[in-house]
């Protein structure tokens, strides 16, 4: 049995990061998590989304790369605080789609997912902050009311997710890219990760055998069988993307077991 340490910070964030760390003891063997029963129905949190004004195609920090930097804060029952560096805070009351525009947005090859709108103070709002115009694009809202189409089971759905829910990531692996580097001041940010794992015993791209992960109450499942190279160079992408099989908290000091399917 191995022990690695890791530590944790939450944050919610457009298109940004949340970064985990506690500590992984072992191998958790796949028949314990057969032996859960996986909800039928779920209580759906909702999420923003930038869109396009014209297209209603979905941006994120892939299309422009100052939106890592907004934060999204809660500040009543029914308002939230959007802000970010050197711009005025937006505070948005929660749109419900009985009152605002309901729109079908445009998002990874092309599904379409209805969100609301968040009206022209947030469209104005977004599109300084991202573009440094007055119009180009909107803020929108899903509520979590719409399943996804292309989704059919229920421990699935993330709202506005592209290519999966959770990317992880293994300090180790962080660690030796600088290494080849030679004297890189590359850090797990630069990839944006939802889980960074950090510990001793652990090697470089290990993350790429860990089929399950489970921290605390909730259960991932790796979706990506291999590690995909892409570029001139084909270099590795890098960390493994997951799914919720799972919901449920996740706090410091959890213990985090990683196994296979046997």
């Amino acid at each position: 049995m191995v022990e690695k340490t890791i530590l944790t910070q939450q944050t919610t964030i457009i298109a940004g990061i949340l970064t985990i760390v506690a500590t992984i003891l072992g191998t958790y063997i796949y028949q314990q998590f057969r032996k859960r029963n996986i909800p039928t129905e779920w209580k759906a949190v909702g999420c923003f989304v930038a869109y396009h004004a014209e297209n209603h195609e979905y941006r994120n920090s892939r299309h422009y790369p100052k939106m890592i930097l907004i934060e999204v804060k809660a500040h009543t029952t029914d308002t939230v605080v959007i802000s970010a560096p050197d711009t005025d805070p937006l505070f948005l009351t929660i749109p419900n789609k009985n009152k605002n525009e309901e729109v079908v947005i445009k998002h990874y090859r092309n599904e379409e997912i209805v969100s609301i709108d968040c009206g022209n103070e947030a469209a104005v709002w977004i599109t300084r902050y991202a573009l440094g115009k007055e119009s180009g694009l909107r803020l929108a809202y899903h509520d979590g009311t719409y399943k996804r189409p292309q989704i059919n089971k229920a421990y699935r759905d993330g709202l506005n997710s592209d290519l999966a829910a959770i990317h992880i990531i293994n300090q180790a692996s962080v660690f030796d890219i600088n290494k080849r580097m030679g004297n890189s001041d590359v850090t797990a940010i630069n990839f944006r990760p939802n889980l960074l794992v950090d510990g001793p015993n652990l090697e470089p791209y290990e993350e790429d055998n860990w089929e399950w992960v489970k921290v605390g109450d909730v259960v991932l499942k790796n979706v990506m069988e291999f590690r995909m190279s892409k570029g001139p160079e084909k270099g590795p992408v890098m960390g493994v993307l997951l799914e919720v099989f799972q919901t449920g908290i996740i706090s410091v000091g959890d213990t985090v077991y990683v196994g296979k399917n046997s």
